[in-house]
């Protein structure tokens, strides 16, 4: 946290600005809860819409994502039907739930 004092507020600067900003998002991660929070919304967002996890898509060019034609696209786990279904399930569960509690 960046002290700021009475005097920067009634006359601010560019820096009193940056100061209030980076207080504003870096003294909730000093919090327990609200570093969960943070971590949580992060895993959010890389779980993608719907769990479709675009990123793993951008990487891997067998990845269609969950909900898409299981018999074209690529098997990524032979023998085990929906298996991007699955793995979109576990990424979830592992970026949502398990992540954030550690």
């Amino acid at each position: 946290m960046i002290p700021i004092r009475p005097s920067q507020l009634r006359s601010p600067t560019v820096r009193t600005v940056a100061s209030l900003i980076w207080n504003a998002f870096a003294g909730p991660l000093r919090d327990p809860k609200g570093l969960l929070l943070g971590s949580a919304i992060v895993a959010l967002m890389l779980w993608g819409y719907h769990g479709n996890l675009e990123l793993l898509g951008m990487l891997w060019d067998g990845w269609a994502g969950p909900g898409s034609d299981p018999s074209a696209r690529a098997r990524i786990i032979p023998g085990i039907a929906w298996d991007q279904e699955w793995l979109s399930f576990w990424a979830g569960a592992l970026l949502v739930v398990g992540i954030p509690r550690s």
